[in-house]
């Protein structure tokens, strides 16, 4: 990942802040609404120096926080079937961390984007199905 240090450290300290209101809210709205924070910071980022890295991040992270949502609609219209278990946010919360492992090269690009793969994957009804089948592992 080629963007300049300091456009590294606003993206790092927009996640660990993100990380802290994350873990202090109960709701998963309120939750969501902090990691929303994510998918901004990368486009502001994009716009001030281009990567491939961040374009990837800035897409897969949104398309998580968009399926959360989705998921979320769909509950609220009487969709129970298929839920947000807890275990997914605390994935959620956790590939925060991973992120910034990325971003300090300290943890390889593919494995998180990966990770965030299966997770979005895990709210949709065929990926809930194989999650409570112990197919998918989030």
């Amino acid at each position: 990942m080629k963007i300049d240090k300091m456009y590294k450290k606003a993206v790092i300290n927009e996640i660990k802040y993100v990380q802290k209101k994350m873990k202090d809210s109960s709701s998963i709205e309120k939750k969501l609404f902090y990691f929303s924070a994510i998918p901004a910071e990368f486009q502001r980022v994009l716009n001030l120096e281009y990567d491939d890295d961040i374009l990837y991040l800035h897409n897969i992270i949104n398309q998580t926080y968009l399926a959360f949502q989705q998921r979320i609609a769909a509950i609220k219209a009487g969709d129970l079937n298929i839920s947000i278990e807890e275990n997914q946010i605390e994935k959620l919360e956790s590939l925060l961390s991973d992120v910034v492992g990325v971003l300090e090269q300290k943890k390889q690009i593919d494995d998180v984007l990966k990770d965030f793969i299966l997770l979005t994957y895990s709210t949709t009804g065929n990926g809930y199905y194989l999650m409570e089948k112990g197919l998918l592992k989030i």
